[in-house]
C-alpha cells in the first residue's frame, strides 16, 4: 500500500530540466588582520605546529580585474581553517556573494583546500537565486603575494552548471492577465528585462528575476485581457510588449 503524504509535503514531476554553464573570470584580495583594510579576522589560534586549528573568518572582495580600481563584483565571505598536522593545509568554506547589478543576491557555495604555492581547484557545492541547484569548480591561483604585509590577489576562473526548470503557470478556465509588472536596468551596457510579475484577475504570479532597476507597467482597459505578448531578445529579452483582446 502506497504510504499517504503528509500535509506539509509536496513532490512534482520535473520536466524538459537543462542546464546552463556560468563561466566567470575573477580577482579576489586577500588582506590579513592587523593591516589597513583588513578583512578576516583570527577567531581561534591553539598555537599549534603548522597553523593546525587556526581559525579566520573572513569577507574578502572579489573584482572584475587585479588592479585596485577595479570594479567590486562580489565577496567571499566564510572561514578557513588550517587542518594539516603533517604539513601546511587550509579548508575553505566560502558564500561567494555577488553584488554587482546583473547577479545581485545570488551566491555560490564553495568548499576546498589551499596549499601554498600550488594552484587549488574549490568545488561549487550549491548556490541560490539565479545559480540554484549549482555545481562546478573554481580554479583558484595566487597571482601576487606582497610581503611582509600579508596581502594576497587570487585570480578565480569559475565554471558553475545550474539547473534550468520551467516555470509554467496554468490559468483557471475564467482566469486571464490583466497587467504585467516588470524591471529593466543596463548590464553590460545593454537594457535588459530583469524581472516579470504577472498579474491575473485571480492572483499574482512571480516576481520572476531580480526586481533590480527602472520598473515599467502594462495595463490594459477594464474590457480587455492581455492575450499575448511580444519582445526584442538577444542573448536576453530587452523590451516586452502586450496584445490587447476583448474579455
Amino acid at each position: 500500500m502506497a504510504a499517504t503524504d503528509p500535509s506539509y509535503y509536496q513532490s512534482g514531476v520535473c520536466q524538459s530540466i537543462t542546464q546552463k554553464q556560468h563561466l566567470f573570470h575573477l580577482y579576489m584580495n586577500q588582506i590579513a588582520e592587523g593591516t589597513p583594510n583588513a578583512n578576516q579576522k583570527v577567531i581561534v589560534n591553539p598555537g599549534l605546529p603548522l597553523d593546525f586549528g587556526v581559525t579566520v573568518a573572513n569577507d574578502w572582495t572579489i573584482s572584475d580585474g587585479p588592479a585596485a580600481n577595479a570594479n567590486p563584483i562580489a565577496r567571499a565571505r566564510g572561514m578557513h581553517m588550517g587542518d594539516g598536522k603533517a604539513d601546511v593545509n587550509w579548508l575553505f568554506c566560502h558564500d561567494i556573494l555577488f553584488t554587482d547589478t546583473r547577479f545581485k543576491g545570488s551566491s555560490l557555495k564553495v568548499l576546498g583546500d589551499f596549499v601554498a604555492n600550488k594552484d587549488s581547484e574549490w568545488a561549487i557545492v550549491g548556490g541560490t537565486g539565479e545559480f540554484a541547484y549549482a555545481q562546478g569548480v573554481v580554479v583558484a591561483k595566487v597571482i601576487q603575494n606582497i610581503q611582509p604585509t600579508p596581502r594576497r590577489t587570487w585570480e578565480l576562473r569559475i565554471s558553475a552548471f545550474c539547473l534550468c526548470i520551467p516555470k509554467v503557470i496554468k490559468l483557471a478556465p475564467s482566469e486571464f492577465i490583466k497587467q504585467v509588472l516588470g524591471t529593466t536596468d543596463a548590464v553590460g551596457g545593454v537594457t535588459v528585462v530583469t524581472s516579470l510579475t504577472l498579474v491575473s484577475s485571480v492572483t499574482t504570479y512571480g516576481p520572476f528575476g531580480k526586481a533590480n532597476g527602472t520598473p515599467f507597467s502594462s495595463q490594459v482597459t477594464d474590457s480587455n485581457t492581455i492575450g499575448g505578448f511580444y519582445a526584442r531578445a538577444g542573448a536576453s529579452v530587452n523590451s516586452l510588449g502586450v496584445y490587447a483582446c476583448p474579455i
